[in-house]
């Protein structure tokens, strides 16, 4: 998976999964409001998807969730809370490589604070604006842009271009 190779189609994976949410909640008459284990267990499988280069974490979850009965916005506000775990354990093990690696000692306290201070407010503003494009914005349009850069890549890649490795014989 490291060689590129599958970056093209997954790519296109992702982009009809976004295209069968819009497809099924334009077809459904009632969405749940409320998550259950259900619901939980297929975002959960799905987000496993997401360890693909190329499938997005949020569109897999998001389809997880409209697929087992979830409205989009209850779905992508769970998806949303399932990265919290990933987020913290990233954070744990790279705090634990700095550590290991005497990385703290080169560290000056005040701009790191406030580094991160400024990250974590741009990054809940980013957050809210975000959920407001995923339950507003139809699926189908982000399912276009990664359908033809799927195919981009795809053709590039088949074409042995210097820009991404080539498919290997």
């Amino acid at each position: 998976l490291d060689s590129g190779w599958c970056l093209g189609p997954m790519f296109m994976l992702t982009a009809v999964l976004l295209l069968l949410i819009d497809i099924i909640c334009h077809h459904r008459n009632k969405s749940s409001k409320t998550v259950f284990s259900k619901n939980a267990l297929a975002m959960g499988f799905l987000q496993g998807l997401g360890l693909f280069p190329g499938v997005s974490r949020l569109g897999s979850t998001l389809f997880g969730g409209v697929i087992s009965g979830l409205s989009r916005k209850t779905a992508a506000k769970f998806s949303f809370m399932m990265s919290a775990p990933a987020v913290v354990a990233s954070f744990l093990v790279e705090g634990k490589h700095a550590m290991d690696d005497n990385l703290f000692s080169e560290i000056e306290m005040v701009p790191t604070l406030v580094g991160c201070l400024i990250a974590a407010v741009i990054g809940f503003f980013a957050l809210m604006l975000f959920m407001k494009i995923v339950t507003r914005v139809p699926m189908t349009v982000f399912s276009v842009y990664l359908a033809l850069l799927g195919v981009t890549i795809l053709v590039l890649q088949i074409m042995h271009s210097p820009l991404l490795p080539a498919f290997q014989a």
